[in-house]
C-alpha cells in the first residue's frame, strides 16, 4: 500500500513540480563546482609558491600544489552551503506533499508557544539521554496516524560547562507516541555498547607518556597506573550513561534481540507484556532501515519514545548531484518514514488493551 501511495503522490503532486527544482539544483551544482576551482586554485597555487621558496624544488612544488588543490576541492564540495540551500528548497516544496500522503500532519511551527515539539522534560523522562544543557532542532512535524497522535525530531543534544567545549550527547531522530497499552512503569531497551576503544586508547596513552616521563625501568608504576586511568573512565562512563537504567536487566527469549539490545525495567511482567515478538521484530527492522548506529525505546507514563542514534540526514527527498526526477531518493524516504508509521500501527488506539 505504502509503494502504490509512493508512485502515486510522485505522478500526481511531485512531477509536476520537478522542471523548476531541477533548474534551480543545475544552478546550484555549476556555482558550487565554480567556486571549488576557483578557491582551490588559489590556495593551491599560494602554497605552492611557498613551498617553491622554502624548498627550492618545482617539482615538489607542484606536486604539493597539485594534492593542496585536491584536498581543497573536495573538502569545499563536503562543506558546501548549496547541499542545505538545495535540502530546504526541496523540504519546502514537497516535504509535506509526501508525508500527507500517508497521513493526517499537524505543520510544526516555530513560532508556536512551544519552543520545542518534544518538550525537555519528557525527554528526561523518557530515561534514555544522559545529561544535556541544551540542543539544535532540524526536522520536526507532529500528526495523527490510525488514531496515534505522534511527534517527531531530528535533532543534536549537547553537553557543556562553562569549562569545557560542548559534546554532543545525542544525534539523530526522536519518535514519540502515546501506547494503547497501560504503562506504570518505565521499561528501556538500549542499544549493546560496543567495545571499549576509548578505555584501551586511554591506557595506551597513559602507559607511553608515563613511560616517556618515568623512564622504561619504571614500566610496572606506568602500567598500573593505565589501568587506574582506564577503570575510572568507565566507572564514570557507566555512571554517566546507566544512571536512569540501574533497574533489573530483563533477559528476552529472542537470542538476536538479546545479542544486540540490553533490557532495563522497573517492573519485569510488565515488560515482557509490552515486548511481544511482533514488537520486537519492527524494533530490529527499524535499525536496519534506518541504518542507525543505536537505537533506545523507552516504554513509560503511557507513552513510547524512540531515539535513532545516527549521522546521516533524516527525510532527505532529494541530493544536489542527483537529478530530481530520480526517484530512488524518495523511495528511501518512504522506506524511512513507512517503518516508524508500522511501529506506531502496532500501538494504534483504536484496541485499547489492559494490564
Amino acid at each position: 500500500m505504502h509503494e502504490e501511495l509512493l508512485y502515486k503522490t510522485y505522478y500526481e503532486k511531485i512531477f509536476p513540480l520537478i522542471e523548476d527544482v531541477e533548474i534551480y539544483r543545475r544552478e546550484l551544482c555549476n556555482q558550487l563546482i565554480l567556486r571549488s576551482i576557483l578557491f582551490s586554485s588559489i590556495f593551491s597555487v599560494l602554497l605552492g609558491v611557498i613551498v617553491y621558496f622554502e624548498e627550492r624544488n618545482i617539482i615538489y612544488a607542484i606536486s604539493f600544489g597539485i594534492v593542496s588543490m585536491i584536498v581543497f576541492f573536495t573538502a569545499n564540495f563536503l562543506r558546501a552551503p548549496q547541499k542545505k540551500l538545495f535540502s530546504a528548497k526541496l523540504k519546502d516544496k514537497f516535504f509535506y506533499t509526501v508525508i500527507k500522503s500517508f497521513t493526517q500532519i499537524d505543520l510544526w511551527q516555530k513560532n508556536r508557544k512551544e519552543s520545542e515539539i518534544i518538550p525537555y522534560n519528557e525527554l528526561i523522562e523518557s530515561g534514555l539521554f544522559s545529561d544535556f544543557t541544551y540542543r539544535k532542532n532540524d526536522d520536526e512535524f507532529r500528526g495523527v496516524y490510525k488514531g496515534v497522535k505522534f511527534d517527531v525530531s531530528e535533532c543534536e543534544l549537547f553537553f557543556q560547562t562553562p569549562m569545557t567545549e560542548p559534546s554532543i550527547v545525542f544525534k539523530g531522530l526522536i519518535i514519540k507516541f502515546k501506547s494503547n497499552k497501560r504503562i506504570a512503569q518505565r521499561t528501556i531497551i538500549a542499544s549493546k555498547r560496543k567495545s571499549p576503544i576509548k578505555f584501551l586508547l586511554a591506557f595506551i596513552v597513559t602507559v607511553l607518556y608515563l613511560s616517556f616521563r618515568l623512564g622504561i625501568e619504571n614500566i610496572l608504576i606506568s602500567l598500573a597506573a593505565g589501568v587506574v586511568v582506564a577503570a575510572v573512565l568507565c566507572f564514570t562512563t557507566s555512571l554517566r550513561l546507566t544512571a536512569k537504567e540501574s533497574k533489573s536487566d530483563i533477559k528476552l527469549e529472542d537470542i538476536n534481540f538479546s545479542k544486540n539490545f540490553d533490557v532495563y525495567s522497573e517492573d519485569e511482567v510488565e515488560a515482557r507484556y509490552l515486548l511481544t515478538p511482533t514488537f520486537i521484530e519492527k524494533f530490529l527492522k527499524l535499525k536496519k532501515v534506518m541504518k542507525a548506529d543505536t537505537v533506545k525505546c523507552s516504554f513509560y507514563n503511557n507513552s513510547i519514545m524512540i531515539a535513532v542514534r545516527s549521522e546521516k540526514d533524516f527525510f532527505e527527498l532529494g541530493s544536489l548531484f542527483k537529478n530530481v526526477s530520480d526517484l530512488s531518493t524518495i523511495e528511501n524516504f518512504y522506506r524511512d518514514i513507512s517503518i516508524i508509521f508500522e511501529l506506531i500501527e502496532y500501538f494504534k488506539l483504536d484496541v485499547k488493551i489492559g494490564l
